[in-house]
């Protein structure tokens, strides 16, 4: 392969404890948020259409991790963190808050 070819940038590479710790945590907030969405609001909580691209790569994502696979891909890193920054906006929402700004490392 020349250097003028571009690489394939959605590569599996291996995930980084803080990385998988990050995944764990917006999968529980995403079910809490559900949750409590359900709970106050009285309606099932939707996903932006935007995002359902990002969910799915999140699911995809954790389902590997469950089954020992901890490795991520980068289109998967961002979608980690849209979903996160989504979250924590509905979060902020339904407890009348303004939104904290994420700062990431």
């Amino acid at each position: 392969m020349s250097n003028n070819t571009p690489q394939h940038s959605n590569v599996l590479i291996p995930s980084q404890p803080d990385h998988y710790c990050l995944v764990r945590a917006v999968e529980e907030k995403f079910n809490e948020v559900c949750l409590m969405y359900q709970k106050l609001v009285g309606v099932d909580l939707m996903v932006p259409k935007h995002l359902n691209p990002d969910v799915i790569r999140c699911n995809e994502m954790r389902a590997r991790h469950k089954r020992g696979d901890l490795r991520h891909t980068e289109a998967e890193h961002r979608s980690v963190k849209a979903v996160a920054e989504w979250l924590l906006e509905v979060n902020a929402s339904i407890r009348n808050q303004q939104k904290p700004k994420i700062v990431w490392g």
